[in-house]
Parts: structure tokens; C-alpha cells; sequence
């Protein structure tokens, strides 16, 4: 048990919360300009020298609510002085599902979802995307990923997009 409560292994049917803190990161329906999902840059992994390529993600199982998963992102926002905008969610067997392939012959990787939180307690409920391919020398990160972050992207889109919706509270950022 982790000291935020939650597992160590992440269940296939936990939702997973990928928070935006740009613009760039999120699109909205041309007939309704209030629907919005997740552009696939949301999904692109960051190079980490002790994870490798991965991105960080909620664990939304104890944070009940839209508004909880709100806090979680505002709190996050907050620590690292950015804007948040929405949350993108996934359930974590949906993430498991998504392979990446470096070329042609190559076994099938499958992405993950691992626990990540601060053995402190100073990042409860954080998790990691992790299965990413290394990036070949040379390679653009946006057109190697591109299939991965495309694909989780559109089954964010399968969800609500839960969008910053809170006032400004105690010098919080929000959207």
C-alpha cells in the first residue's frame, strides 16, 4: 500500500487522469466549442535519465469526483507554476492496450501504467506512462511517437474531458 492509500499495482479498471496545462494540448468540437478532448501531443512521453521516456498521469481512484480530479490538477499547476485546463481521462486497461512498434519485425511493446509516488508522500495519487521505445539518434520525438500519442488521444476522446471549471481559490492557478 502506498502512502496516499492506493495500491502499488494500478487496476486495469482505475481511471487514469492526463492533465493539460496548454492550449496546445487540447482541441474543442468546431459545432461545440464546449465539448473538448485531447490533442495526441498531450500524450507525448518526456525523457527522464532514471524512467526513460514516460509521462505523468492521476490515478483518479480516490479523488471522487470531477471537481477532486480538478484540485488534483490545480494542485500539480500550482507546485510547477502552470496554467491547468482540463484533464483527459483513460482507463488504465485502455493505456495497456496501446503498442508501439519501431519498425517493421520489431516485437509489439505495450505501454503501462505504474505507481510513482514520492516515497515522502509529496505526490499522492501520481503515476507514469511507461513502454515507450527508445528514441532512435536522430529521429523528430512527435513523428516516432506519433501512432502511441494518436492512439491514446483518441481513446481519452471515449471520456469526459473534465474541464477547469473552478474559481480561484488561495492563489491558485486555473485556466
Amino acid at each position: 500500500m502506498l502512502l496516499s492509500g492506493l495500491a502499488v499495482e494500478v487496476a486495469g479498471d482505475e481511471v487514469i487522469a492526463r492533465h493539460g496545462y496548454t492550449d496546445r494540448h487540447i482541441t474543442s468540437d468546431p459545432k461545440d466549442h464546449k465539448k473538448k478532448w485531447a490533442k495526441p501531443q498531450a500524450f507525448l512521453p518526456l525523457f527522464s535519465e532514471t524512467d526513460g521516456w514516460v509521462f505523468s498521469v492521476s490515478r483518479t481512484t480516490a479523488l471522487k469526483d470531477a471537481e477532486a480530479i480538478q484540485r488534483n490538477g490545480l494542485g500539480i499547476g500550482k507546485a510547477s507554476k502552470r496554467s491547468y485546463k482540463g484533464s483527459a481521462q483513460l482507463l488504465a486497461q485502455q493505456i495497456r492496450e496501446v503498442g508501439m512498434k519501431v519498425s517493421e519485425g520489431d516485437a509489439l511493446h505495450r505501454l503501462d501504467v505504474v505507481s510513482h509516488e514520492a516515497a515522502d508522500g509529496t505526490t499522492p495519487y501520481h503515476a507514469h506512462i511507461t513502454g515507450f521505445q527508445p528514441l532512435p539518434e536522430g529521429a523528430n520525438i512527435k513523428e516516432f511517437f506519433k501512432e502511441a500519442s494518436a492512439d491514446l488521444a483518441k481513446r481519452a476522446k471515449e471520456h469526459d474531458f473534465i474541464l477547469c471549471d473552478l474559481p480561484e481559490q488561495d492563489g491558485e492557478m486555473h485556466a
